[in-house]
């Protein structure tokens, strides 16, 4: 019995999830890809799977107070009416509540914690910021001499060399 009433507690968040885009008032679908080129990316590619191959499909869909948004591993579900934050876990299977308050509570403490460590610090003991070194760059540009008509334009070939001084 404690098997099914845990089924149901990870099952039906998932369920409402997913049922809710298809109601949706605005619903968006979107794709994000990095590539990396050569050798570093074919490794990238490997370690990545099949996200790294083909990128991350996330849908998003708001519906009155709710925004639910999910792609294929992770979602989240944003409820202003009950001033709960719903992160899911779709392949665990398993979900965590956050409300507002506890938000702005850890907020308040992150403040304060950072706040307390600028009062710690005392004038004195306060380093004072280097200049980053600078960086002088000068170019040579030197005409070839070869001229082209490319697109309509008249062109004309310049090759730089460049020596850099610092």
């Amino acid at each position: 019995m404690k098997r099914v009433k845990r089924i149901c507690a990870v099952a039906l968040p998932i369920v409402a999830l997913a049922t809710a885009p298809l109601f949706a008032e605005v619903k968006t679908k979107d794709k994000s890809q990095f590539k990396l080129e050569g050798m570093l990316g074919r490794v990238v590619n490997f370690i990545g799977g099949k996200a790294a191959k083909e990128g991350v499909v996330g849908t998003s869909a708001v519906k009155g107070n709710r925004k639910a948004t999910m792609n294929e591993s992770t979602g989240q579900i944003i409820d202003l009416s009950e001033e709960k934050i719903y992160d899911l876990d779709v392949k665990k299977k398993t979900y965590t509540v956050t409300t507002f308050e506890e938000l702005r509570r850890r907020m308040r403490e992150e403040e304060e914690k950072a706040k307390k460590e600028v009062d710690k610090e005392q004038p004195g003991e306060r380093q004072e910021e280097k200049p980053a070194k600078e960086l002088e760059v000068d170019f040579d540009v030197k005409e070839t001499g070869q001229k082209k008509q490319i697109a309509g334009y008249d062109t004309h070939e310049a090759r730089p060399s460049k020596r850099a001084a610092g």
